[in-house]
């Protein structure tokens, strides 16, 4: 329930695709059903929460007030400190490794499939990872994911769901979804 209250969540003010990924409690709350809301709110008590939060939540303080947020969100300040975190024992989890030769062979396929389907979409900068799937169909699931992944930590896309958007998902679209935190995603944007 943590996880999901702390997923982080794009919005689109100005139509530009502006990611959050550190909630306040009240924030984290409110973003849970009401049934739930009292629980997520006593796990996340500025009094006690460092004590018994998960070890995948943290929280930093800004300008007085906690903002709660998941580890695996914690991003790098660059490239280069991402390469030695990688190598480092303790890597976070969101660092994810992969085997070296077709990476960048997998983001420019990427790049490049997103491109043409964005074209084809009317340049929405939203196109279906199903739809990607497809265009790049000669990776497999995990090496798609694991690409797609360090793509989102180069801060080149971001992924989104379906909530809010009207129509319904093939199951084809849902199995080409990425399950984060509870939420499927769907949809990737570039930055």
């Amino acid at each position: 329930m943590l996880r999901f209250s702390l997923a982080p969540v794009t919005t689109r003010p100005k139509g530009k695709p502006t990611e959050t990924a550190a909630f306040t409690r009240d924030e984290a709350t409110k973003r849970v059903v009401p049934e739930l809301q009292k629980t997520v709110s006593s796990a996340l008590d500025p009094e006690t929460a460092s004590n018994d939060l998960p070890s995948d939540v943290a929280w930093v303080m800004s300008k007085g007030k906690p903002l709660f947020f998941l580890v695996e969100n914690v991003r790098p300040s660059s490239q280069h400190r991402a390469k030695a975190i990688e190598g480092h024992v303790s890597t976070p989890r969101a660092i994810v490794e992969k085997p070296q030769g077709s990476a960048r062979d997998f983001a420019q396929a990427f790049r490049e499939a997103f491109d043409q389907l964005d074209r084809r979409n009317g340049f929405t900068n939203f196109v279906k990872l199903a739809d990607l799937r497809r265009a790049v169909s000669a990776f497999g699931r995990e090496e798609f994911d694991a690409g797609l992944q360090e793509l989102r930590l180069a801060r080149e896309f971001s992924l989104d769901s379906h909530e809010g958007l009207h129509g319904s998902l093939t199951p084809e679209e849902r199995e080409a979804g990425v399950r984060e935190a509870g939420a499927l995603l769907i949809y990737a944007s570039r930055r």
